[in-house]
Order: C-alpha cells, then sequence, then structure tokens
C-alpha cells in the first residue's frame, strides 16, 4: 500500500509516544513511510472530570504539540473540543468543530483532495460522532483491548459500536478475534509482532551496559514494561521476599501507590527509558518476567514485550493468559506464585548448567511487525477491491 492518506484517531498524545512505545507506534511509523498519516492525538476519555479536560488540553497548548512532525509523512494534530461529554448538543458541536479542524489541517498539508483510510485506536464518542462527517474509502478498528462489566458501560457501548461500524476489525488476541468477529465478519486476527532491529540478539542496535545495573548484584530478574492495572504487585512482592538474594529489577513507569516495594530492597525501580535504550537493559536479565494479575481483562491480552523478551534470547517466565498457550516451549506459564518462583528457579539452574536454550529466533523472525503489515496491507487491498481475505 502506497500514496495513500491515513487519519488515525490514537490512543496516545505527542508527550507520551516515545515514552509508551507499543503497537500503535511500530504499525503507524511504519505506514507512513509509503503513505501520509495525520495522527489525531486522544482528547480524553469518558468519565474524565471536565474541570481536569480542561487543565490537560491547556497543558497541551502550552507545550505547543499541535501539528508537530515525526517524521516526514507522519504529523501529529491535537484539535479542540469542548471537554465535556454524554450532552446531545454538545456532541454534535463536538463533532462539527472536529469535522471543520481535520479537514482544514488537511488543506495545510494539501491533502484535502485525497480520500483518506480512518485507521481508530481509540474508539471515543467523538470518534464515533465525526466519522460520519469524513469522506473516506475505509474504516479501520485496530482493537486490542476489551471492556467488562465492572468497567463503564459507555466504554463497552462505543467499542461495540466501532466493531459494528467498521469496514474492517484488527484484533491483537484470539479472545478478542473470538468476540469482534462475532460483531463484524471482517473481523481478522493480527498478533503483536517486534522490531528485530533494535531488540533481536542479530539486530543493529549496540547494547550498552547501563550504569544503573552496576551496584545490582545478579541474578537479575527483569521487567519492562509499565504498572497498568493488571501489573500484579504482591506477586513481585511475594517473589521478592522469597529468594532475597535475587535482583528483581522493574524497567518502567511502575507506580507504587501502596508502597509494596518500598521496604524491598532487592527491588530496583529504573524508571521510564527510550524504546531503543531497553535491549541495554534486556541484554543483562537473566531471567524477564511477565507478572499480571489472572483475571478476565488478562485472559485478552496479548503482551507485545513476549516476543521483545525472546528476541533478546531470554527465558520469560509468565502468569497464565491464553494466548500464550501456543508458546509453551518458549515460555514457561504459571498458575499460582509458587509454580512462578519454581519456574525461575528452573530457568537460573539451566542457565547455570549451560543448558542449550530452543531457537527463539526462528520464531520471531516469523513474528515481525513488517510481517504483521504485510498481512494488514494485504487485506485492506483485497477489501478495497472487493474481494475476501483468507486471512484469519
Amino acid at each position: 500500500m502506497k500514496g495513500e492518506l491515513i487519519i488515525h484517531f490514537g490512543g496516545s498524545n505527542r508527550g507520551e509516544w516515545e515514552i509508551h512505545w507499543q503497537r500503535e507506534q511500530e504499525l503507524a511509523t511504519r505506514i507512513s513511510k509509503d503513505n501520509r498519516v495525520l495522527y489525531i492525538e486522544r482528547l480524553g476519555s469518558i468519565n474524565r472530570n471536565p474541570l481536569d479536560l480542561c487543565k490537560r488540553f491547556w497543558n497541551r497548548v502550552k507545550r505547543n504539540s499541535n501539528a508537530k512532525i515525526s517524521g516526514e509523512n507522519l504529523s501529529f494534530y491535537f484539535p479542540f473540543i469542548i471537554p465535556i461529554h454524554g450532552i446531545y448538543f454538545i456532541r454534535k458541536l463536538n463533532s462539527l468543530l472536529l469535522s471543520f479542524q481535520i479537514k482544514r489541517k488537511l488543506k495545510s498539508l494539501n491533502l484535502n483532495r485525497e480520500r483518506p483510510i480512518i485507521w481508530v485506536k481509540n474508539p471515543a464518542e467523538y470518534v464515533s460522532d465525526v466519522l460520519p462527517k469524513l469522506d473516506k474509502k475505509l474504516t479501520i478498528y485496530d482493537c486490542h483491548h476489551v471492556y467488562f462489566p465492572d468497567m463503564p458501560v459507555k466504554g463497552k457501548e462505543l467499542d461495540e459500536k466501532m466493531a459494528l461500524t467498521a469496514d474492517l476489525v484488527f484484533a491483537d488476541s484470539t479472545t478478542i478475534y473470538e468476540g469482534k468477529v462475532r460483531l463484524n465478519k471482517s473481523t481478522y486476527h493480527i498478533p503483536q509482532g517486534v522490531n528485530l532491529l533494535v531488540f533481536g540478539e542479530k539486530g543493529e542496535n549496540k547494547c550498552d551496559f547501563p550504569q544503573e545495573l552496576e551496584p545490582i548484584n545478579p541474578p537479575l530478574i527483569g521487567y519492562i514494561g509499565h504498572s497498568h492495572p493488571s501489573f500484579d504487585f504482591d506477586l513481585v512482592s511475594y517473589l521478592a521476599d522469597k529468594r532475597s538474594h535475587w535482583s528483581f529489577v522493574l524497567v518502567g513507569r511502575i507506580e507504587d501507590k501502596k508502597g509494596k516495594f518500598n521496604s524491598r530492597s532487592n527491588v530496583y525501580l529504573l524508571g521510564t527509558k527510550r524504546h531503543e535504550e531497553l535491549p541495554n537493559y534486556l541484554k543483562h536479565f537473566d531471567v524477564c518476567i511477565i507478572p499480571y494479575l489472572i483475571n478476565e481483562h488478562t485472559k485478552t491480552v496479548f503482551p507485545t514485550k513476549l516476543f521483545e523478551y525472546l528476541a533478546a534470547g531470554k527465558p520469560v517466565v509468565s502468569t497464565y493468559m491464553p494466548d500464550l498457550l501456543g508458546y509453551e516451549k518458549f515460555v514457561k506459564i504459571a498458575k499460582d506464585y509458587q509454580e512462578f518462583l519454581t519456574h525461575i528457579e528452573d530457568f537460573l539452574k539451566e542457565k547455570k548448567k549451560g543448558k542449550k536454550r530452543p531457537d527463539f529466533y526462528s520464531l520471531v523472525k516469523e513474528n515481525t511487525w513488517d510481517k504483521r503489515l504485510n498481512d494488514i496491507y494485504q487485506i485492506i487491498s483485497i477489501h478495497l477491491n472487493g474481494k475476501r481475505s483468507t486471512l484469519r
């Protein structure tokens, strides 16, 4: 696919773009190599306090985040809407405001003569409202989250509405795929991928030794990522207490609001790093972990970090997630805290004995973001030509 205009309603903003580098960033930057992408930054979410949204808007204005460029073909845009949701009149006004600003922005970029492909990451109310006002070739919903009964009802409704109205739906896990294909037959399973130039052992990224690791004693049990609601603080605390001579190194934004790790001297919170710095830390981990809660939400998760860990040639221990069951040759899956601990010990013993690990690289090279994008392009091309893809 080349020469297309993509209007991407994103789930991030310019300030978070490189900090929370995951699926959305990998795909958008690749698509922009041969196409023009106008990235509409996240404008707020449902159930937000209006005053809070106004403050967030003003902070972004002060940062001058409007239309910053991240490469020749990728433009960021933060339009204005009234930060109040659920009121019919304001919704109508916001859809007019947003439609006008997007069209004006396209004109300023000399892109107003093209019919765009709409790419939706964030199925927010303002996105659903503005879509009918945009003349477009295709609407794609890239869905990698679901809503459950304990989450806002409005969020579930917007998610299902987007799945129903989109021309194509991409799902990153089998559970999400099974749910969305019931709503839209043009739903395809596009799992997470990996950038081998950054994370691969045979890639081009050069790994320098982080000075932060200098005083930390091995073995290093490492985690790359943030402490989203599914992060299991109790599991990491349990592991740290049971094996006080192990060092647990957490790289990312870990918000330990309850102070779980304050009294545990063998837990190291190294903070957020740039995406390209992460392999420097991964290289020195003895075992990588995915310590998520086992609940309804994580049953739908395909963790991006799995292929990144494996690309670095590291053994992985994870809590149970259905999508990991096909990778049991490469990752040990634990059903409880004790089994998680045992799996880490087993990997450390294998390393000490010099046991040969499975060929991770043969797996990850078949699961790159480039291959994922090729599948996406094939599906889009077939759909635009009025045919039906055999990919699922």
